[in-house]
């Protein structure tokens, strides 16, 4: 796991200016790869890395990696888990490798197949590849979308890089915010991709591929994968259990030590059986909380117990004004989740033990796990009210209203979103915070006022799905291509790697993708029962009472204490950035409305869906706040 940066010009040449910048940019970049960093550069290409070494410790595993005889140079992001498959293969077709890394890998495996190379790889990557001969840049992401990729791309220069903060080191480009994704941000505590918080900056989606002629300073955008041109025609249980066990098998190589964090979830249990079945001793990681309902201290050790694993119990930490603030920087992106806390706690201090760890995202997508899959099966039946609502004068402005009122209860207030939406976004209707026509209250200044852009991409994408499976397969599998994308996958990615941490999702391996996507509805779903496929496999791991108890047990949701945090820990905070002045200051969000969302938040005593709201616009101005300082990037940065 590392971090990518790379600066090409059409026509201007590469300065030692600009050299000098990526060497500064690198510094600031340092805890994405901590064990080193490199720069290559030509007369208009520069290329940094950071790097975080994992396969092949040596100095020949360093990048940027350059084959000079080929004309190849790439900086790459994430692990090739195949590579050593696909190494055999191009021995075999004559290549000769120099080290044991599976950046080498990447190089000669496109030299060999030409792009149909990215059908090859198994593993999470994002990789900027010139190739010298052709005078092209390729840019490519996995196809789950575990590791990030950005670009800004003008008349002049293209610059890509794992985060968007580094954005702000060139301050020749236009970093206008983007009032649309905003909007979508608070909707859906995220920003779909391709698009983000910058007008002018796009993430590549995943399983896509970018390349750029330098020479003509042309774009050619093409998929590698996807639902759709990758689909299987069938599936049955023994083949997503032996795929689960290779993909865990796979992710288990390294250089280092590999860990686990064990929740006492099903989803983790099932990793530590399988690493433990293919020989791995690895130690797990379990997080400790004071909320009683956070805590599944007593589940996880049944599992450490039974399979005699390590179990190191880190406490869950508490937040502080310094640690958001710290989130919200690393969050990089505007990001409102408030899980990125306790994966940043927890991430920290796993930091201290291990550099590579599993996790379980993905399950709940790919096997139905969540409770709101549930409720989207009723609303499927119920969905055609919709359409009557919306036609109601008024109905909307009342649900509005009812939004920054703490009188309201939960349920009635999502019943009145889900009346009133204007879009159908699928299973994103059930974690969405704002209602779409609330929005034009909450920023006034954006230009479709009416409309929300974004969310009506979203509807669109999701009814396209529906030409490859069932209207509900279609809408719970919006999830995979936005929450887990640019939601789970983006909290993962940033609170990891902010402390030098590798994070490897088995369920994300692309053959069990579409194995579980093919599976029957009854192996996902059952009456109010959810992973029933996942379940059988834990009570078969875990023979007895302890794989009763630990298969069938009903899922343990995460939710961490927002509203404590904000009248307590962060209660100076609101204050301060959600005050009138700072609110004007930005000129995003209506003054009004923000002051009195937050006097009726603050006057009740209860926990009121009010919480989310106002978590999300502390965020919101929090992170305009670093913003507007450049994320730290553009100050003693030198450069045109």
């Amino acid at each position: 796991m590392c971090g990518i940066i790379g600066v090409f010009h059409r026509e201007q040449p590469i300065l030692e200016s600009d050299r000098e910048r990526m060497r500064q940019v690198l510094e600031k970049f340092a805890y994405r790869g901590p064990d080193g960093h490199g720069i290559w550069k030509t007369d208009r290409v520069l290329l940094g890395h950071r790097r975080l070494s994992i396969i092949d410790l040596s100095s020949a595993g360093a990048q940027p990696f350059v084959d000079e005889k080929l004309g190849l140079v790439v900086t790459y992001n994430g692990e090739i888990y195949n590579f050593q498959e696909i190494r055999s293969r191009l021995v075999s077709a004559g290549y000769s490798f120099h080290s044991q890394s599976d950046t080498e890998v990447i190089l000669y495996a496109y030299d060999h197949y030409g792009i149909d190379f990215l059908k090859h790889l198994q593993g999470m990557f994002a990789f900027c590849l010139f190739d010298q001969k052709r005078n092209v840049a390729i840019l490519a992401r996995d196809p789950a979308g575990e590791k990030p990729l950005y670009y800004y791309l003008d008349s002049g220069q293209l610059i890509v890089s794992s985060e968007i903060k580094t954005f702000h080191a060139f301050s020749e480009i236009d970093l206008t915010i983007d009032l649309e994704s905003v909007k979508a941000f608070f909707a859906l505590q995220y920003i779909p991709g391709p698009h983000t918080v910058y007008s002018h900056v796009r993430k590549l989606t995943p399983g896509r591929v970018l390349e750029i002629s330098l020479d003509h300073w042309q774009v050619w955008e093409s998929s590698f994968w996807s639902f759709g041109n990758s689909r299987v025609a069938s599936s049955a249980p023994e083949e997503v259990d032996a795929l689960l066990s290779q993909s865990v098998r796979q992710r288990l190589i390294a250089d280092v030590e590999v860990g686990l964090l064990l929740s006492g979830g099903i989803d983790s249990a099932l990793l530590a059986s399988y690493a433990h079945r293919n020989g791995s001793k690895l130690r797990v990681f379990t997080a400790s909380f004071e909320e009683k309902d956070l805590d599944e201290l007593k589940y996880a050790r049944q599992v450490a117990d039974f399979l005699g694993l390590q179990q190191i119990v880190i406490e869950g930490g508490q937040i502080t004004p310094e640690i958001f603030d710290d989130v919200i920087f690393h969050g990089d992106e505007l990001l409102g989740d408030p899980a990125c806390v306790p994966t940043f706690l927890l991430s920290r201090e796993v930091s201290k033990h291990v550099k590579v760890i599993l996790s379980g995202e993905g399950a709940d997508e790919l096997f139905w796990g969540y409770s709101s899959y549930r409720h989207e099966r009723i609303w499927h039946r119920l969905s055609w009210l919709r359409g009557i609502f919306t036609k109601i004068p008024g109905f909307q402005s009342i649900v509005s209203a009812s939004e920054i009122s703490a009188q309201i209860p939960a349920g009635l207030t999502r019943l009145g979103k889900l009346l009133a939406a204007n879009y159908d976004i699928g299973a994103s209707r059930w974690t969405s915070v704002f209602a779409d026509h609330t929005l034009k209250s909450l920023i006034p200044s954006a230009h479709n006022i009416n409309q929300v852009p974004r969310l009506q991409e979203m509807e669109q994408r999701i009814d396209r799905l529906g030409k490859y499976m069932d209207p509900l397969s279609a809408s719970l599998s919006g999830d995979l291509l936005y929450w887990l994308t640019d939601d789970l996958l983006m909290k993962v990615d940033r609170m990891t790697m902010a402390h030098g941490v590798e994070a490897r999702a088995p369920y994300l391996d692309p053959q069990l993708i579409l194995k579980a996507l093919a599976l029957p509805a009854k192996y996902k779903l059952q009456g109010q029962v959810g992973k029933v496929l996942l379940r059988e496999l834990v009570e078969s791991h875990f023979p007895g009472e302890v794989g009763r108890s630990l298969a069938w047990r009903e899922k343990h949701g995460f939710e961490v204490p927002v509203s404590s945090w904000l009248r307590h820990h962060l209660r100076e905070c609101v204050e301060d950035r959600l005050s009138a002045t700072k609110l004007a200051r930005s000129g995003v969000l209506d003054v009004d409305f923000v002051l009195e969302l937050k006097k009726n938040f603050f006057s009740s005593q209860t926990d009121t869906p009010l919480r989310r709201k106002m978590w999300m616009i502390l965020c919101f101005q929090t992170w305009y706040e670093i913003y507007e300082a450049g994320f730290g990037f553009r100050h003693g940065l030198s450069g045109n």
